[in-house]
Formats: structure tokens, C-alpha cells, sequence
């Protein structure tokens, strides 16, 4: 399924599903689909790490990867078609929403 946003000079359609998971007590791969440019990737609750490079992350405030917390809002990671971001919670119960797209 497909979706176009606004058209501006950031325009992007929508790739796949919108997904929520939360399932993240070990790393997990989000892999950018052959014709993708990137994701929005945003933390419902609780907080998580994650790698852009395809290495894992480490659970902990002090773990291995970047830190996102809700508060931070929607995040954008404008990443290559098979770039692979790994996502692991913080501590128990965080839940991320993710949503693959292309630019255009």
C-alpha cells in the first residue's frame, strides 16, 4: 500500500504498514525495503536504543545506541534501501510505532 503526504520539497510516500511493536526486550531488526529511503520511528512508552549501522544495541540508560524517550516525538531517519536499524528497550515495556517511506 502506498500513500502520498503533502507534496513539498520533502514529500514522501508511505511504504507498507503503520506497526506498532512491542516486543523489544532483545534487538530487533527494522530493515528499509529495496525501494524505501528511511522511517519515522517513534516511542510510545518506556524508552529504547538503537543502532543505524546494523549493530545491537545493549538495554540500559547507558547501553549501546541513540536514546528516544515519547517526549521526543516522531523521529525521522532518512537511511538507504536495505540500512538496518535495530531497536531494543531501555528497560521492560517500551513500545515503538515505526512507518517505512520514500522520498520523492
Amino acid at each position: 500500500m502506498t500513500r502520498q503526504l503533502g507534496k513539498s520539497q520533502f514529500s514522501v510516500r508511505m511504504l507498507g504498514t503503520h506497526t506498532r511493536n512491542a516486543a523489544l526486550s532483545s534487538a530487533v531488526t527494522l530493515t528499509v525495503p529495496a525501494n524505501g529511503s528511511g522511517l519515522f520511528l517513534s516511542v510510545e512508552s518506556g524508552a529504547i536504543n538503537y543502532t543505524i549501522n546494523g549493530s545491537t544495541p545493549t538495554t540500559g540508560a547507558t547501553g549501546l545506541g541513540f536514546k528516544q524517550v515519547p517526549a521526543d516525538g516522531m523521529v525521522r531517519l532518512d537511511l538507504f534501501p536495505g540500512a538496518q536499524v535495530r531497536v531494543i528497550e531501555q528497560a521492560a515495556s517500551a513500545v515503538i510505532q515505526y512507518q517505512f517511506f520514500s522520498s520523492f
